[in-house]
């Protein structure tokens, strides 16, 4: 057999021998390419591929919350008073109305002195319920109706003295009342008072809220 492959090679010209080896390698590597590839794919049968990706990690503060009870009012408040002794001749708004300063109120005809006394708003604010009715009669000093100034409200609560080495006038809250849930108002404190009540062990402190839309009322 090798003898007849020699006389074959003698009698081919160099150029044949050329192409025969050419053709030999050609199915050389076709099947060791397919052998690799039928391994290859016996490997991803057995083994899925999970894509990572990376994300940054971000390290933040960590922030101490407490929870305080509290009731609002408003941060100008007065109950309006009578000044003298006699009977209500006069008044003169409406009961929930906004009061402008220096707005007349009621009107008095003084029993211990000569003419009719005027009542004025001293300052911008919601007028409340009416205590007195034209012809009633009225003392020095009995309450007529109250005024308060809505706009901005007074929330003041206690803290209990653990919690002194982090007040301070920064000192971010957020503030929500459960008659209006959909609504948190935010703010930060305005005083923090100098002793601490010693049989509570607490430190009373309070801030002031913007409430331009007059949905807060005194005692929420």
């Amino acid at each position: 057999m090798i003898l007849k492959i020699k006389d074959y090679l003698k009698n081919t010209s160099p150029l044949n021998i050329f192409f025969i080896m050419i053709v030999i390698g050609l199915i050389y590597g076709s099947i060791s390419l397919y052998t690799k590839y039928l391994g290859f794919s016996k490997f991803m049968n057995k083994t899925r591929v999970i894509a990572v990706k990376a994300q940054p990690v971000t390290i933040g503060v960590a922030q101490k919350t407490y929870r305080s009870l509290s009731t609002i009012e408003s941060l100008k408040s007065m109950e309006i008073t009578s000044k003298v002794n006699g009977i209500i001749d006069g008044i003169f708004f409406k009961e929930g109305s906004i009061i402008s300063t220096n707005q007349k109120l009621f009107s008095i005809l003084a029993s211990d002195k000569v003419g009719r006394t005027e009542i004025f708003a001293p300052f911008d604010g919601v007028i409340g319920l009416n205590k007195k009715n034209i012809g009633d009669p009225v003392n020095r000093g009995d309450v007529l109706t109250y005024l308060d100034n809505y706009n901005q409200m007074k929330l003041e609560f206690d803290l209990p003295e653990r919690l002194l080495p982090y007040l301070n006038e920064n000192l971010k809250f957020n503030a929500f009342s459960e008659n209006i849930p959909e609504k948190i108002y935010n703010g930060t404190l305005k005083f923090i008072d100098t002793r601490i009540n010693i049989e509570t062990r607490t430190i009373k402190v309070y801030t002031l809220i913007n409430n331009d839309d007059l949905s807060l009322k005194p005692g929420l």
